[in-house]
């Protein structure tokens, strides 16, 4: 396997494709399979590894030299690999680079092709002796298939954890561009952007020259087929590729899995905890951001009621995909579905959210935290508030735009945590309504603010008048399994074997 990510390693997850790096590769070993992880080092994991062979590849006009490490044991029956260059950990330890509009994936794209050409040059020279499958993981090490002829394996596997990021750069005229990196290779028509014509695409590259094309749930794989629309997600113009791809026979959805981990133990109160995080996040800097002083501000509130709260939660990146319902007006004063959602909360109930990403969005969820004292947005991110939010929320809510599978809806539902979700993608192959949380649907975004609005008041009517009915659905939430395993056994039956 061939990945930008892997959270096997400390640092090496940012999102879902670390989460399927970390789970399946010791499942597949368990199964009798030898399995290896190849990623770059990203200039921290070449310290812990040890150097196996030197390489020089021609790049972008010059020689440049790289390294293969192994890494020590990480996981049982997993051999975990890196390749290493300067350009690689510029800053140490960042997987993914922040470009700004004008010129998008231009760092990353540079950085993951060269990691594509070093990769290839390793199967060439067998590094890891014959292979049966080359499994490539989103378009980071899609470009390995540029090169397919130079090696050989017989099998090459390539999923799609997120089709809305594809890596596309120029064919020319730019330090990071398709002819600045391989100036002697014709970029093959299979790898030529469908709408940009003078743009190179990994992610469709990837699908077009894969002899599997792997999608990480059955709906998003039937949702991609379809143009995008006005709301919805579909193909991002990549629909034709994959209409194609499932037509052949190629195009298969798998769901991701998730083994239940044990809750972490409460050695505080949920409140007490949430307020230790802010003031550490606090003590790291100079200056205190607004939205740290609000979440103290609005947690001393609630820790000063005498009695319990009950607290929805989402843990989530800040991003349009994951939030951007809460934005939407939803009447003609442009009150937003966030504020009109906490207006309909009672006393002693309280929305909880954490997660980092994208600046306006933090803005927004800032500004409504300073309006609504039972909004408590922790802008940042802390492994152990997340466990605490899964564990004990009384309500999960993800009302992503578009999901290609999600993991925080089964993070959650094994806890016991009932979700509102937005049926789409992994969402809509995960949770059942009114067996095990609550689905909402609609066909524009206005629509989708107002369904989940009510989607959240009656699962909330239910917790606070029907108690049969809800412990009903938490034991359907908690009695939901998604086991690895089960997934682990499709990829060898309809990824590897066919």
């Amino acid at each position: 396997m061939i990945s930008a990510e892997c959270g096997a390693l400390p640092g090496g997850k940012v999102g879902g494709m670390g989460d399927v790096l970390a789970a399946v590769p010791p499942v597949l070993a368990s199964l009798d399979h030898t399995v290896h992880v190849l990623l770059p080092s990203y200039g921290v994991y070449q310290h812990e590894a040890d150097e196996v062979r030197e390489l020089v590849v021609d790049f972008a006009g010059s020689s440049q030299r790289l390294t293969l490490h192994r890494l020590r044991s990480v996981q049982t029956g997993v051999q975990h690999w890196v390749l290493h260059h300067p350009a690689f950990g510029a800053p140490p330890g960042q997987i993914y680079h922040h470009d700004g509009d004008g010129a998008p994936f231009a760092t990353d794209a540079n950085l993951y092709a060269l990691f594509s050409l070093a990769a290839a040059q390793c199967l060439q020279a067998e590094a890891w002796g014959p292979l049966d499958v080359l499994h490539l993981h989103d378009w980071h090490s899609a470009g390995v298939l540029l090169f397919r002829d130079t090696f050989q394996v017989p099998r090459v596997v390539f999923t799609i954890h997120n089709l809305a990021l594809q890596g596309q750069r120029p064919l020319g005229g730019h330090p990071s561009s398709f002819a600045a990196w391989f100036p002697d290779l014709a970029c093959p028509a299979d790898a030529i952007d469908a709408h940009y014509t003078d743009c190179y695409n990994p992610m469709r590259l990837g699908i077009r020259s894969a002899d599997r094309v792997h999608a990480v749930s059955p709906t998003y794989a039937r949702e991609i087929q379809q143009p995008n629309g006005a709301f919805l997600r579909g193909g991002e113009g990549l629909e034709a590729d994959l209409a194609e791809a499932a037509n052949a026979d190629r195009l298969v959805g798998i769901l991701n899995g998730y083994d239940p981990e044990p809750a972490p133990p409460a050695d505080a109160s949920l409140i007490a905890l949430l307020e230790h995080t802010v003031r550490g996040w606090i003590s790291e800097v100079d200056t205190v951001p607004s939205a740290h002083y609000l979440a103290l501000r609005n947690l001393e509130r609630l820790r000063a009621r005498k009695k319990g709260v009950t607290a929805l939660t989402s843990v989530t990146r800040v991003t349009p995909q994951k939030l951007a319902l809460l934005q939407e007006p939803i009447d003609d004063h442009g009150t937003s579905a966030l504020d009109a959602l906490l207006a309909g909360l009672r006393s002693g109930e309280c929305f909880v959210l954490l997660g980092t990403g994208d600046a306006d969005l933090e803005r927004f969820l800032t500004k409504v935290s300073a309006r609504q004292d039972n909004f408590v947005f922790l802008n940042g991110y802390s492994e152990t508030v997340a466990q605490r939010l899964y564990a004990e929320g009384a309500l999960f809510l993800m009302p992503s735009v578009f999901e290609p599978c999600g993991i925080s809806q089964m993070m959650a539902m094994a806890h016991g945590q009932p979700c509102v979700v937005h049926g789409v993608g992994g969402l809509a192959d995960t949770i059942r309504d009114g067996v095990d949380g609550f689905v909402f649907t609609a066909t524009d975004a206005a629509e989708a603010a107002h369904r989940m609005l009510d989607t959240v008041q009656r699962a909330l009517t239910m917790r606070r008048k029907e108690a049969a009915g809800w412990q009903a659905i938490i034991e359907g939430a908690r009695n939901t399994r998604f086991p690895w395993l089960d997934a682990a056994k499709r990829y060898l039956s309809e990824l590897y074997e066919r």
